[in-house]
């Protein structure tokens, strides 16, 4: 760098001098006033001049200019940046901002002349004009071995063959399963560069999903061999599976949406799900997460639908081309870098399979995003859209997990406990206080806590039924199946609890089911706190007409069989319990054989004392039935590691 190059103008009559100093870097010039030191005038002026040198003092105050006019211009500078940004971005192009377009603007997703090359465009531009760039990574691979396990047959199973899949689960558990391992890629290399379409060819079973679901992460019931080598463009594959999950994407084929909701609804929930941190200037993040609804859903030709539920088999919605394009924008909206689509056009026509295809393309080139593709059965202008092509053989594969097993079974049994609970509170106040249950708990001043006990055992009535329809269906195939089980044995708990017949009644070899059904403990612990404590009063046609011996009152005759006194005339050890409405009568006695529930209570083997314990019992079938969902999930469908550790020692 040159040195700064002072350039003096003579002072002529003024005092005061001015020197111009110019750099070659800046091209800006600096004007310094010198004033020449004032003449002392007294003994006081010449001391304090002596004191402080005329070098030091002018040094000073240059000094001191100079870091004010370099703050000055910094301020300056960073004012006018600011405000050429602001006027990039308002006052730009006329229709430059997709966000600010006008009704009839092509930028525009809810006008007829849209057009979604032009805003992409535009977002490119502004993306740069904030000097930020859209998130690219590309993929290589090397030594690519991905295997699965799997039977070499099968057979339809039904109610009277089911039984017969015990069996293969006993040898699986031992490890000794007919489960053999099945090479479905081997050997395998290829590169995919950021910016670059690849399309997956092969026919049904020959690996194409599993190639996709390796490349995304998706590696649930697939297993890579240690030797395979990823390079995410600089990243490992643990790297890019962990901290940034969401960068690699895969779309299966099987549409999987809340059938409930509408597609606008879907939509913007993606879109909000994929938000950036930093959105552009004067836009809140609902007015951008509808923007970009409202831009996939033009570019796919699903706007008509927006107030449509998205559907299924059994809930009527949107077709199934239209649900198809749904899966398709709702994957676009995460604006991945890395996307894998898995036979994305199935159920869609020529048109709009075409129209998918330059869409990729069109975020490929403008956003440098990689796609990797399988398509079956596409016209060839959607093959020219893409940049390399691999061809897969036959192989054979395990069928496709969404989700790993484990989230999925807690899912859909922690899924159900809020509606349980809602269930749980409707059953109590449209049951409990309406019949008036709660009067019974008045006489042992215990409203309050016998109440919440009893809606507890409620929950936990619809906690178990629940946990144990997930238990047993767990282990079969098909829903149907495993709920005709579920039905029969919960038949069996509601025959053996108790109510239809009492243990007494039951025969021997019966009465381990009164001990095991779970709902021998609940209707024990809601019917003890339902009556129990409470006095009993006999209508007049239930009370029995008895005749005593003459001489005798109804009390002196009655009284060892209500209190069981032992060696009555009546043989009674026990007490009966009852009363007489005329305990003095001496020809007609008037007895209630029941005085307090508490001696109903007794004549079904229920005491009020073991209420706690039964609800403690309850509970411990609910923890038993998840733990055993997940167990028989994992015997029944999972893969065993030890069997898996024998063949590939073989």
């Amino acid at each position: 760098m040159a040195a700064p190059t002072s350039e003096a103008v003579p002072a002529k009559e003024n005092p005061t001098a001015e020197v111009k100093e110019t750099t070659p870097d800046s091209a800006t010039e600096t004007t310094t006033k010198e004033e020449p030191p004032k003449t002392p005038k007294n003994k006081e002026d010449i001391e304090e001049v002596e004191s402080s040198s005329p070098a030091e003092t002018l040094g000073k105050g240059a000094e001191n200019e100079d870091e004010d006019e370099i703050v000055e211009m910094r301020r300056r500078s960073s004012v006018v940046q600011a405000l050429a940004k602001s006027y990039s971005r308002a006052s730009g192009p006329a229709g430059g901002n997709p966000f600010l377009a006008g009704k009839d603007s092509p930028l525009n997703p809810n006008s007829d002349n849209f057009d979604g090359k032009e805003w992409a465009k535009a977002i490119v531009e502004l993306v740069q004009q904030e000097g930020a760039a859209f998130r690219s990574t590309g993929v290589c691979f090397q030594h690519l071995n991905v295997h699965g396990y799997g039977e070499s047959s099968d057979y339809q199973k039904d109610v009277a063959n089911v039984w017969l899949s015990l069996a293969g689960m006993a040898r699986g558990a031992v490890g000794s399963s007919s489960r053999q391992r099945i090479n479905i890629l081997q050997n395998f290399d290829g590169l995919v560069r950021n910016g670059e379409m690849l399309v997956v060819l092969g026919p049904p079973g020959s690996g194409c999903s599993t190639f996709l679901k390796t490349i995304a992460g998706e590696l649930n019931g697939i297993y890579v061999d240690d030797g395979a080598y990823f390079n995410y463009q600089g990243m490992t594959a643990k790297e890019m599976h962990s901290h940034h999950r969401g960068e690699a994407i895969y779309t299966a084929e099987v549409d999987v949406h809340f059938p409930q909701l509408s597609v606008g609804d879907t939509l913007t929930f993606a879109a909000r799900a994929r938000q950036p941190r930093k959105l552009p200037q004067g836009l809140n993040r609902n007015e951008f997460a509808d923007h970009l609804r409202d831009v996939v859903m033009a570019m796919f030709g699903i706007t008509h639908t927006m107030n449509t539920n998205v559907g299924n088999e059994f809930i009527r919605g949107v077709s199934g081309g239209e649900r198809k394009r749904v899966t398709i924008s709702e994957a676009a909206l995460s604006g991945a870098p890395l996307q894998c689509w898995d036979n994305s056009t199935r159920g869609l026509d020529s048109a709009n399979a075409i129209e998918f295809c330059k869409t990729l393309r069109l975020q490929s080139e403008l956003f440098r995003s990689t796609a990797c593709v399988s398509i079956y059965q596409a016209p060839q202008s959607a093959y020219d859209c893409f940049d390399k092509a691999t061809v897969l053989y036959e192989a054979r594969e395990r069928p496709s997990k969404v989700y790993s097993w484990k989230v999925f079974m807690l899912s859909q049994i922690i899924v159900e406990l809020p509606w349980n609970s809602l269930m749980a509170a409707i059953m109590y106040f449209c049951w409990y206080y309406p019949v008036g249950l709660y009067n019974n708990a008045v006489p042992t001043d215990a409203v309050a806590e016998r109440g919440a006990l009893m809606f507890l055992f409620l929950l936990t009535f619809l906690l178990f039924t629940g946990t144990f329809s997930t238990l047993i269906i767990a282990g079969f195939e098909t829903a149907e199946n495993g709920a005709n089980i579920a039905n029969m044995l919960f038949m069996l708990t509601l025959l053996f609890c108790g109510v239809l017949a009492g243990p007494d009644s039951m025969p021997r070899f019966w009465i381990f089911m009164y001990r095991v059904s779970p709902f021998t403990y609940l209707v024990s612990g809601m019917l003890s706190t339902a009556v129990a404590g409470a006095p009993v009063i006999c209508a007049d046609n239930e009370f029995l007409s008895i005749i005593p011996p003459d001489g005798q009152t109804c009390q002196q005759y009655l009284n060892d069989y209500i209190n069981g006194v032992a060696g009555s005339t009546l043989k009674i050890d026990q007490p009966h319990g009852g009363y007489l409405q005329t305990p003095l009568a001496t020809e007609e006695c008037q007895f209630c054989p029941m005085a307090s529930t508490d001696a109903f209570l007794a004549g079904v083997n229920i005491d009020y004392k073991d209420r706690y314990r039964n609800f403690g019992i309850m509970w411990a079938y609910i923890i038993f039935n998840i733990f055993a969902a997940l167990f028989v999930y994992w015997l029944a469908r999972m893969p065993k590691k030890s069997g898996m550790t024998k063949k590939k020692q073989a």
